[in-house]
């Protein structure tokens, strides 16, 4: 973190992203601390007792929860979650709850687990952090696939240690469930400890003022005109596909790590780009020239031919990611994987019909229509042959034959060493196939820690269960996911 920068919004995200970092000198600059709070093994040494091995660490020098206590009775448990439950604000981390322990490991022993969890331990949780505040004003956000999303501009206020000044009232129906006006008093909560949400109107406190949160009549990026493309949508939409909105939001997926993954190409950066004309569409990237890039914020000789290098380097990304990049709605990049395989080219894929795609397995009505109908459009066609005279007209190969060739795969819990679309990835880069779903033609699922339902499933099927150390071993692992 740059000195001076505001707290991250999730302290937990940070700690995980800041550990899977690549460049280790970039964890080693984040200001990192951890508390030692249970074991595996202690090599030499056996305790009888989880406080026990607390008052061991502190004799080690490791760092230990001053906040730890040991109770003797399960009505001295709850004063103590209660206690912590009050005093919660005073910690120098932020908790949305307390571990209630067995503390003989012989009891803990003889208790033993469930599929997800210790039988001997369980999570006492907090309400999540509430906050009174008003609500100023309803802006209109577009996103890249044209939802309008209205969110609330709320009085600064202090919600869980940290200042709420807007939250997303996702959709015009959930303003009229919540019989919301301008100008009222509502209850915010950070849903989950990070997202916020608002909770209720509080009535009692509405002004006179109050004025109704009115459905818009245009698009506020474009002035295009808006509305509920499926009847059963509750979102309305932007219909303009050349709205600016829309395609900067689209310049960001385009160059998100699962689709393109061109490095140094963030906010800021496509903020600017856009807004200086230098970039109109998806295929402009390409034809950013490095004097450009000198004249925007922040950008020396390195950092342009960073970002160039990037933008070339994605030339060569498969099919699959393209189609993922496109950002075609009900189309994410599994989808994608699958159609870039079908089809194995753009050209193909861009002549294929309803018909044609809906006699793939996993194609549904919805996707089909979605798929055909997005290059039905003149725009799409348009970029595409933009594209193409560019030189970026990807492919897909064949998969390779590897370890997993003929087998499929499935991932529960968190993973270590890979976010899921990696691991997932590296699975079909190495011939096999991942799939989201357990069932009889799975090979193996991947368990990590807080595996849920997928575990399960596969325990009854009895197909064959690991962990992730062994996967790797499979997959004969030896360096950088696969890009």
């Amino acid at each position: 973190m740059k000195k001076g920068a505001p707290p991250p919004a999730n302290g937990r995200n940070f700690a995980a992203g800041s550990l899977r970092q690549k460049n280790s000198d970039v964890t080693a600059e984040r200001p990192l601390r951890y508390y030692v709070h249970s074991y595996g093994a202690v090599e030499g040494t056996e305790f009888d007792s989880h406080s026990a091995f607390l008052k061991a660490c502190v004799s080690y020098g490791l760092p230990v929860d001053t906040h730890a206590v040991r109770c003797e009775t399960f009505e001295s448990a709850r004063t103590v979650c209660l206690q912590f439950e009050r005093e919660r604000e005073t910690f120098s981390f932020e908790t949305d709850g307390a571990v209630v322990k067995v503390d003989l490991v012989d009891h803990q022993r003889r208790l033993g687990y469930t599929f997800k969890s210790p039988r001997w331990a369980v999570a006492y949780k907090f309400p999540a952090a509430q906050a009174t505040t008003r609500v100023n004003e309803v802006i209109l956000s577009v996103g890249r696939t044209g939802a309008v999303t209205p969110v609330a501009k709320l009085d600064p206020v202090e919600c869980g240690g940290v200042t709420l000044s807007s939250a997303s009232l996702h959709n015009f129906d959930e303003i009229k469930r919540l019989g919301l006006k301008i100008g009222d008093w509502v209850l915010v909560e950070r849903a989950g400890e990070v997202i916020p949400k608002v909770i209720q109107v509080i009535l009692a406190k509405r002004p006179p003022d109050a004025r109704p949160v009115m459905i818009p009549g245009a698009c506020p990026a474009c002035g295009g005109k808006i509305s509920r493309v499926k009847e059963e949508e509750v979102i309305y939409r932007c219909v303009n596909s050349a709205c600016p909105a829309q395609i900067e939001k689209s310049l960001l997926h385009f160059a998100s790590r699962d689709a393109m993954d061109i490095q140094g190409l963030g906010e800021a950066v496509v903020g600017e780009l856009f807004s200086k004309k230098m970039v109109t569409d998806l295929a402009d990237l390409y034809r950013v020239k490095k004097e450009q890039l000198l004249t925007l914020e922040g950008f020396k000789e390195k950092k342009a031919e960073n970002l160039l290098k990037g933008i070339a380097d994605s030339r060569t990304r498969p099919l699959s990611r393209f189609l993922h990049g496109l950002g075609i709605r009900d189309v994410g990049a599994k989808g994608a994987l699958l159609l870039a395989e079908q089809f194995g080219s753009l050209e193909k894929l861009m002549n294929a019909t309803e018909s044609d795609l809906l006699v793939l397995h996993e194609v549904g009505p919805v996707m089909a229509e979605s798929v055909a109908g997005f290059f039905r459009q003149r725009t799409a066609r348009r970029l595409i042959e933009k594209f193409r005279q560019l030189g970026i007209n990807p492919k897909e190969s064949p998969r390779a034959a590897g370890p997993f060739t003929g087998k499929t795969i499935v991932f529960t819990g968190t993973l270590t060493r890979f976010s899921r679309p990696e691991a997932e990835r590296l699975v079909r880069e190495l011939g096999g196939n991942a799939s989201s779903a357990v069932s009889n033609q799975t090979t193996f699922v991947v368990v990590g820690p807080d595996a849920g339902s997928k575990l399960k499933k596969a325990q009854s099927l009895h197909i064959e269960v690991i962990n992730e150390e062994e996967f790797l071993k499979r997959a004969q692992y030896k360096g950088d996911v696969v890009k």
